[in-house]
């Protein structure tokens, strides 16, 4: 792609791109490319940087920081990362040559190869290598925030000051036990032993490691005292960061709840860490030793543009632009009033009006205004020394409507650097804010931007009328670069075959600002704007809503035949592409199978690009096969960010039939990042089939690793249809997030609503509704901190499951509720059936699972009322959950056993093998106590206990409870529901209980 000119600032920088993950793809080693080599400084590599499919990642950054030339080497090849990071490790031992321990606790960078196994394990920050001197790879999980040694930044360890950061390693846990081994190992703020005891004991290297009793002053470790031989960093071998900084067999957590072992005095690779595309979260996903490094966002144009950090500290960071100058905006070449427009109150321009003649006007050098469009264009290309622009007026006073044919038989085309301005009047040519003037070209490129137009060109204020041929276009960009389209209206225009708004071509880059461009009436095709091969920009069109039928509403109104494909904007490799700050509407309404259109589609190399703070909306009346406010397929291996948007919904009026209506889908090589959005839904009458708010599946074999994190609102809505009498008889079936196969990398910190509605209904057992939240249909997904519901409103024949898996996921931290429902009255006549979680072989970890709270467990008179915490096909782990319901846990079969529960609060017993709940009445209950599960022998088993641990409707553990410090640390999560750090003896549950 070629490098934009000045003016695309507005743009700003964003480097996402992470790509693929989870098929070890990612950059390598230290710092995945982000450290670069001998400077340890954020580079190219890694990501979507360099290498391509993100198999070059740099690497070997780790070894050197500050020094280590070695490391340099790092990242030469695509296997580098680990070993060539290794030798910069030991070359970063010099980082402390005067023997000072202020970067002694990491400065070495690992001696034996532990810079090489930073390559491991997609560590991208350098797993073992990270250690930066082994005692504190990261900071002590704390390593999320505070850089830790993961990737190191300035001495590789952990930033200045050894094993983990600054103020970090050493504290709670982090740095001591869990870290280097012993309770300073990693030191603090100074250096090998911690704190300012470096010599205690268990500092690394005995008494004296480094120094004495001052841990790290400069004299502190002489020439490598208690070192293995480095000699340098006050001690740093023996300290923590050489070969005898662990004690064989200690453990310690390193990035994304992976965990090191020390063998032969060396800590392992970092294993078991769950490695994903970066997202707005405040961790480091990657591990590359930065946290939430997704660059920048920029807004506005000219005088007003803004450029702010993407993320800060509460998540992603809002843009505003400036603010514009007052006055009118006059002959400085810059867009003060920020409209698009540049200088359009100049008085240098080449005048065109409805008496204009082209004849005098060439003659007298623009004395006389031109009549046709074309002639002023080409006058002022070959007369710039008159004016660079052409201004079109209206009539002669404001309020006024003109329109201007483009030539009979060739292109009405744009020359480099000229721009077109309308709705002037010509008596004093003031431009009129209340006049309308169109331009009505001949061809079916519309107004045509041609190859060779580099320097800023704009098409302002005009409403363009397509013209009536097969395919028509309102604005053709065909290779020019640097195009603005701005204040511009589109309307629907004649019925014809193939109907475009704006098309982007051949390389080309424009930006669409403050414009209305509807996608026209094509009985084949309909898009308002699409890009192939070229870069879209896209910003500010109407910030009225899309119900508010202001700018940027695409909307394909009229009845035909049966079509292929409607879309407001389509990107199809369409790379670095932006699409902010918009509405974004589009409504189908054929009748035909066999369609399908997307308010966004996205498809081919979609590296960098940006669906941010909209309101994306698709509705239909339409019988289609697909259907969806979002959507992407087979994106060459990018990870385009779909982030911070108001909506993105899918409506789907009663009667309606669609085969696979979602809000988003996600398929095949194409893994985004749907990150921070407020509202993702799909809102269907009561009489829709299935619906998925939020789809990730495959395509060609290839399965979407997509990243779904701290969405607000993830939801089916049912509606209720006006033109249905009483009773409603709703029958709804709602999935909020579906993973197919592989799909879905990692979903954390997301509100998420399977079939969320605010109406109770309960006439008959006709009133049906079937939620639910997460279906991992085999995928090995990370479920992480999440606010997960089945079912809400419908109160008579009640289904639903808050997270199914039926694969390896791993699922902690969760707060998961089957339905909010009323009780069933006596009289539906129905069996309800609500499961919090029904996993397999899952890793289900801490999570609050509660049923169906306040329910009534009921049976017989033609009605079930029955609702269990957990349900388990078999095969799966249990560790620290807090379960309720009428059961909470089940066998669902002679085969449902787990393979391991352990320390699990059961609020209502543990069914067995095939028993049940609810029994008939006089029936004896078989449900086990806690007591009686620990002594099961056809699983590993122990400490389970009994009861209730949290009161209120609010899943937070209060003091006392039997909760506390009642979970094992095998295999607990790092954190809890709120990022809160557990502690060396958990609790049970989604809450940690801060002491």
């Amino acid at each position: 792609m070629r490098v934009m000119t000045k003016w695309w600032a507005l743009v700003g920088v964003f480097a996402l791109g992470c790509g693929s993950d989870g098929d070890g793809s990612r950059g390598s080693g230290a710092g995945g490319g982000k450290m670069s080599g001998a400077s340890g400084k954020v580079g190219a590599g890694g990501r979507a940087g360099s290498g391509g499919n993100h198999t070059k990642g740099g690497s070997g950054g780790l070894g050197g920081t500050s020094s280590g030339a070695a490391g340099a080497t790092g990242g030469a090849t695509e296997t580098s990362g680990g070993t060539s990071g290794a030798s910069g490790g030991t070359s970063g031992a010099s980082s402390g040559t005067s023997g000072t321990g202020n970067a002694s606790g990491g400065s070495q960078g690992g001696t034996d190869a532990s810079g090489g196994a930073g390559g491991t394990n997609e560590m991208s920050g350098g797993a073992a290598g990270a250690e930066g001197g082994a005692a504190g790879a990261e900071g002590g999980d704390a390593g999320e925030s505070n850089g830790g040694g993961v990737g190191g930044t300035s001495s590789v360890g952990g930033m200045t000051s050894g094993a983990g950061s600054s103020a970090v390693a050493g504290s709670t846990g982090v740095g001591g036990a869990e870290l280097g081994g012993s309770s300073s190992v990693g030191g603090a703020s100074t250096g090998v032993g911690g704190m300012d005891i470096a010599g205690s004991t268990s500092a690394g290297g005995a008494l004296g490691v480094g120094g004495s009793d001052v841990g790290g002053s400069p004299s502190s470790g002489g020439a490598g005292a208690g070192g293995s031989g480095a000699g340098t960093s006050g001690g740093s071998a023996g300290a923590a960061g050489g070969s005898s900084a662990c004690q064989d067999g200690a453990t310690r957590r390193c990035c994304q709840d992976g965990h090191q072992t020390c063998a032969n005095g060396v800590w392992s690779a970092c294993e078991g860490a769950i490695i994903t595309a970066e997202s707005c979260n405040g961790v480091d996903d990657d591990c590359n030793g930065q946290v939430d490094d997704l660059g920048s966002f920029s807004c506005g144009v000219g005088a007003c543009v803004a450029t702010v950090t993407a993320c800060g500290p509460n998540g992603v960071n809002a843009c505003v632009p400036g603010t514009p100058a007052p006055g009118p905006d006059g002959c400085d070449g810059i867009d003060s009033d920020c409209d698009g427009a540049v200088d359009e109150d100049c008085e240098a321009c080449v005048h065109v009006a409805p008496d204009g003649d082209d004849t005098a006007a060439t003659g007298n050098g623009n004395a006389t205004p031109f009549l046709t469009v074309q002639a002023a264009i080409d006058f002022a290309d070959a007369h710039p020394e008159i004016a660079s622009r052409v201004c079109v007026a209206a009539g002669a006073a404001c309020g006024a409507n003109a329109s201007y044919a483009g030539p009979a038989n060739s292109d009405l085309t744009m020359r480099d650097g000229v721009d077109v301005l309308a709705n002037y009047e010509s008596t004093t040519w003031t431009r009129c804010a209340n006049s309308t003037t169109h331009l009505a070209p001949q061809t079916s490129h519309g107004v045509y931007f041609p190859p060779g137009i580099a320097k800023r060109t704009n098409l302002d204020g005009f409403s363009v009328e397509r013209p009536a041929t097969t395919t028509t276009t309102g604005v053709t960009v065909d290779g020019a670069t640097n195009v603005v389209l701005s204040n511009l209206t589109l309307p629907l225009n004649p019925s014809v075959t193939y109907a475009y708004g704006v098309v982007l071509e051949n390389a080309a880059e424009a930006l669409v600002y403050k414009s209305r461009i509807e996608a026209g009436n094509g009985s084949t095709e309909s898009i308002a704007v699409k890009s192939i091969d070229s870069r879209l920009l896209f910003e500010s069109n109407s910030s009225t809503g899309c119900a508010a039928g202001g700018l940027g509403i695409f909307q394909q109104t009229a009845t035909f035949p049966a079509f292929t494909h409607d879309g407001a904007i389509e990107l199809d490799d369409s790379p670095g592409s932006r699409v902010e700050s918009s509405d974004i509407c589009i409504a189908f309404r054929d009748s035909s199978p066999g369609d399908y259109g997307d308010a966004v589609y996205i498809h081919g190399d979609a590296t960098g690009v940006v669906i941010r703070d909209n309101d994306i909306a698709a509705s239909s009346f339409a019988t289609s096969d697909y259907l969806a406010a979002v959507g992407l397929l087979d994106c060459g291996g990018a990870a385009p960010w779909i982030v911070d948007n108001r909506s993105i919904a899918l409506t789907i009026p009663g009667g309606t039939t669609i085969n696979k209506p979602n809000a988003i889908y996600a398929l095949g090589d194409c893994h985004p990042v749907i990150d921070s959005n407020l509202r993702i839904t799909v809102l269907p009458s009561f009489f829709v089939g299935p619906t998925v708010a939020l789809r990730c599946g495959s395509s060609n074999g290839v399965d979407s690793r997509c990243i779904v994190s701290n969405n607000r609102e993830i939801s089916v809505q049912p509606q209720v249809p006006s033109n249905y009498g009483f009773p409603n008889h709703p029958y709804v079936t709602g999935t909020a997030v579906s993973c197919d196969n592989a799909s879905c990398a990692r979903i954390d910190r997301n509100v998420i609503r399977g079939v969320y509605s605010t109406f109770t209904y309960g006439e008959s057992s006709a009133d049906t509704s079937f939620g639910y939240g997460v279906v991992l249909n085999g995928s090995p997904a990370l479920v992480d901190r999440n606010d997960i519901l089945a079912n809400s409103g419908v109160t008579c024949d009640v289904q639903g499951t808050g997270l199914t898996s039926s694969g390896p996921a791993r699922i902690q931290n969760n707060r998961v509720v089957g339905t909010t429902g009323a009780n069933p009255f006596n009289g539906c006549w129905t069996t309800n059936n609500v499961v919090g979680i029904s996993a397999g072989p899952a890793d289900v970890h801490s999570n609050f699972v509660s049923a169906w709270p306040g329910v009534t467990c009921t049976t017989g008179f033609g009605e079930t009322t029955a609702a269990y915490g957990i349900v388990s096909t078999g095969g799966g782990t249990f560790r620290n959950n807090a379960l309720a319901g009428c059961a909470a846990f089940k066998e669902a079969s002679a085969t449902g056993d787990p393979l391991v529960f352990e320390h699990n609060a059961l609020a209502a017993g543990y069914l067995d093998e095939t028993a049940s709940y609810p029994v008939s009445i006089g029936s004896p209950d078989p449900r086990l106590s806690a007591a009686q599960v620990n002594a099961l022998s056809d699983m590993t088993t122990d400490g389970n206990i009994d009861g209730a641990c949290y009161v209120g409707p609010t899943p937070v553990l209060a003091a006392g409870s039997a909760c506390i410090d009642a979970g094992t640390p095998a295999g607990a999560p790092a954190r809890d529901y709120d990022g809160q750090l557990r502690d060396a003896l958990p609790d049970i549950g989604s809450d940690e209980f801060v002491h």
